[in-house]
């Protein structure tokens, strides 16, 4: 039987967290799946594991990709033989019910479907109540997500193949390494609107160390998207609600003390139409810093 959906894995050195990640995928309640681990030349143990375990539902592939995943996400989806790809990062895991609740929504009309994951910090936490939050966008959402940043949790996502071979798979440049799926979902939205926000808490985030997002990626990140959309970005900048982007830069900046940079952005935020949250947190970056500069 052809799999409908193709989970894709990529991973490093995760021994531990990938048997976990593939132990919630074989729960599912939905079982008409196949599962493409990429694995980066992990000297774990890894690939003997999987092939020991001889499932002809998991199929193993390895790659050398120099630190850009999205070169080990591409390899899965040009093996993938689903009609939808499903995301998942080795260290992250899944309710028994994800994928059965996210083919409701697809079979309903929905092209790109995505929902909250709980956030984890220790091993064999018993209780969870942090949340890597998702939200929901309205159409365009192409303007959405440019308005205001990112939306979709990378392992919560399931998508249509053909979605992802139209836009030529992931990016590959090295300046949006920690930012390729925003890239990714903002082409899908100039081909769809059918972007669909679950409202259930349906996975699994691993926050306890080992991920590599950095202030200082993060804002060559952003450098790099205003680069690639400039023309888009320059169509907002007067908007009175277009204040995110020179939020999170004046947030990244204060967190490894460019205080200046910070400063500069946080005064543009503050120049906006903005929700009280966002005021309140700007008017505490600018009195630490002058704090920090007296």
């Amino acid at each position: 039987m052809t799999p409908l959906i193709s989970i894709i894995i990529p991973t490093f050195n995760r021994l531990n967290e990938i048997i976990r990640a593939i132990d919630s995928i074989t729960l599912q309640t939905f079982k008409n799946w196949e599962i493409i681990v990429v694995d980066n030349n992990s000297d774990d143990g890894t690939s003997d594991f999987i092939e020991k375990m001889n499932n002809k539902k998991i199929r193993l592939f390895s790659i050398q990709n120099n630190g850009i995943i999205a070169l080990s996400r591409n390899l899965g989806i040009s093996k993938a033989q689903g009609k939808y790809v499903a995301f998942l990062d080795s260290d992250d895991w899944w309710e028994p019910s994800k994928l059965e609740v996210c083919l409701e929504y697809l079979n309903n009309g929905a092209n790109v479907v995505y929902h909250d994951l709980y956030r984890v910090k220790k091993i064999n936490q018993f209780l969870n109540f942090s949340k890597l939050k998702t939200r929901s966008m309205s159409p365009p959402i192409f303007d959405d997500l440019i308005l205001n940043g990112w939306a979709l949790c990378n392992s919560s996502v399931v998508v249509l193949r053909s979605l992802l071979v139209e836009i030529g798979g992931i990016s590959v440049n090295k300046k949006l390494v920690g930012c390729e799926d925003y890239d990714a979902w903002l082409k899908i939205s100039q081909i769809t609107e059918k972007f669909v926000r679950i409202p259930k808490t349906l996975g699994y985030y691993w926050d306890g160390g080992g991920n590599t997002s950095n202030p200082t990626r993060s804002l060559n990140n952003l450098a790099e998207i205003e680069r690639i959309y400039k023309h888009q970005f320059d169509n907002f900048r007067l908007m009175d609600t277009f204040y995110y982007l020179y939020y999170i830069k004046g947030r990244l900046s204060f967190l490894i003390g460019k205080y200046d940079l910070s400063k500069s952005n946080l005064k543009i935020v503050l120049s906006k139409k903005i929700p009280f949250k966002i005021y309140f947190n700007c008017q505490i970056m600018r009195a630490l810093i002058l704090l920090k500069n007296k």
